[in-house]
Order: structure tokens, then sequence, then C-alpha cells
């Protein structure tokens, strides 16, 4: 465990702030409204029960920002307290209800909606773009795979004959 402190292990090394980066991939959909309920739980943070979600999710994460060893799956503890928040932002109850109104909802949903479309389409665009070369590729790992193959058996045939005395030192 300490070595993960100390560096990055196994290739995993990855500078802070590498979990805030992937964090609109790894919550969705909840990362949807999560700048609202981040907000919102900053003003109400007087509230026991935020504070008490505050205290659970921002000292882990903090821990594993400063960690140098990064795997996505790493944060996974800290989801529950984010999903309440959030839960609490766009339902309008609990302690975070009416910081912000419906429009800011809106607004940070209708952004998202076009990112993920700008996204499907940049999407499509590379797949048709790098269909063919697919499938070239497709073919020359068909040939490795193939001439590997007949290596391997001229190998092992090479092998039995001289084992068996088939060589060119066996005697009539």
């Amino acid at each position: 465990m300490l070595n993960k402190v100390g560096g990055g292990v196994e290739g995993h090394g990855m500078p802070p702030g590498y979990y805030l980066a992937i964090l609109a991939l790894t919550f969705w959909p909840g990362s949807l409204f999560l700048p609202e309920a981040i907000a919102g739980a900053r003003f109400a943070r007087a509230e026991k029960p935020v504070r008490f979600l505050i205290c659970w999710a921002l000292p882990v994460w903090l821990m594993f920002e400063l960690i140098p060893t990064k795997l996505p799956h790493y944060t996974l503890p800290i989801f529950p307290a984010l999903a309440i928040l959030t839960a609490m932002a766009v339902t309008n109850t609990g302690a975070i209800a009416d910081q912000f109104g419906r429009r800011w909802s809106q607004v940070w949903c209708g952004i998202w909606s076009l990112l993920g479309v700008a996204l499907a389409v940049g999407l499509l665009g590379f797949h048709k773009t790098c269909r063919r070369g697919f499938r070239n590729r497709s073919r020359y790992i068909r040939a490795c795979v193939h001439c590997r193959l007949r290596r391997a058996e001229r190998d092992v045939s090479a092998r039995t004959d001289t084992r068996h005395g088939s060589g060119a030192d066996a005697a009539p």
C-alpha cells in the first residue's frame, strides 16, 4: 500500500485532478446535475445532512487526488454521497432545496445534451473515417497469425524428424 502513496505503481500514475477530469464519465448521468448539487451544498453546509455528506466525500476525494496511483474505480465509495447531494438538488428536497431554481437545471441539462449529441456525431464520423483502416488491420492480424502458425508447424515437424532419426545422419 505504501508504494502506491510514494509513486505511480504499474503504470497507473496520474497527476492530481485526474478524478475531477473523469468525473463526468464515471458519475454519469449524475454528473449532469453535480455542479448544482455542489453549489447548493456550499450554501446549505450548516445543515447536518449536508455537512455529513460533505464530510463523507471531500476528505476521501482529496486523499485519492493526492495519491499518485490512480484508477477510475478508486473513487466509487464517494459516489453514494454525491448521488444523495445530487438527488437533493434535482428534486428540490432536503437542505439544498430552493438554492437554485429549475431554470439552472434546465440550462445545465441542455448543455450536457448538446455535448452528448456532439460526441455521438464525432464518434460516428471517426468510425466512418477509420472503417477502411480497421478492415486492413484485421487482414494484417490474420496474416501474422497464419505465418506464426506455419512457422510453429515447421518447428514441430523439424523436432519430430530429428527425434525419429529422419535427419541427414540417419542410417539407411
